[in-house]
């Protein structure tokens, strides 16, 4: 009897050893995915609240949770420094983006100063800087893929981040006084070109053809100029230079 008790009982011990072995592995995949899926899960429900932040004004969509400078860039406050890209209606202009030159992180840029530089159908398109302050980091995703600037110009499309010098940022304008300004910027937008392309130019200046590829060289930059800022507004913006480290013209 003891002779057939003996290899049961260590039968029983090897398949409580392995129950045991795959509880400790369970518990350790637990451990380690738990975490991974809740930090899932968190990412996706922050990106759901902050594409319901976005609405559309006269069709160019606004995110009103954030800040907006007269050069149709705007800002956002992220522990400390002030995350940089441009809206949607600038994105709308620089469709067909070939290349963006950002400034190296360290660079010093002055509130109205050039900040980066668009590259559309052979020609340049200023950005200008919403605050002065320090570049502390680039986004080198939009750098590869430049057409995030138009599919994602909230989000992925970001330019540049800077440590603020001051809080002047502060009073750019958000929320509804945004709205409004940007709802007079889409009809002073469409009434641009309708001025260079008279009836070819869409309803509020939507064009099927994006305008670096509709509008003479001239035409593009009075265009973009009178949109993104002067410094754009003219072929000099193509011999633009972006800041260097010390904060002085490359």
């Amino acid at each position: 009897m003891n002779a057939l008790l003996e290899p049961l009982q260590i039968a029983a011990l090897f398949v409580v050893g392995i129950l045991a072995r795959l509880l400790v592995l369970a518990l350790f995949v637990a451990a380690i995915g738990l975490p991974i899926l809740l930090f899932v899960e968190l990412f996706l429900v922050v990106r759901r609240l902050a594409e319901r932040r976005t609405t559309l004004v006269h069709g160019v969509a606004l995110d009103g949770s954030l800040r907006y400078s007269p050069g149709h860039a705007w800002l956002s406050r992220r522990l400390g420094r002030l995350r940089v890209g441009v809206d949607a209606l600038a994105a709308r202009i620089l469709s067909g983006a070939e290349a963006v030159d950002l400034p190296s992180p360290g660079t010093v840029v002055t509130a109205g100063g050039l900040l980066a530089v668009v590259r559309v159908a052979g020609r340049q398109a200023c950005i200008f800087a919403p605050v002065s302050g320090t570049v502390v980091a680039v986004n080198r995703e939009v750098g590869r893929d430049p057409s995030l600037l138009e599919r994602s110009p909230y989000h992925r499309g970001w330019l540049v981040a800077i440590r603020p010098l001051g809080d002047a940022w502060r009073s750019l304008i958000s929320g509804n006084e945004a709205r409004e300004w940007l709802a007079s910027e889409e009809r002073r937008l469409g009434h641009l070109l309708e001025c260079e392309l008279g009836m070819a130019a869409a309803d509020g200046g939507d064009l099927v053809i994006p305008p670096g590829e509709s509008l003479s060289n001239e035409a593009w930059y009075r265009v973009v100029g009178g949109i993104l800022g002067s410094g754009s507004g003219s072929s000099s913006a193509s011999t633009a230079a972006l800041p260097t480290q010390s904060g002085t013209a490359a």
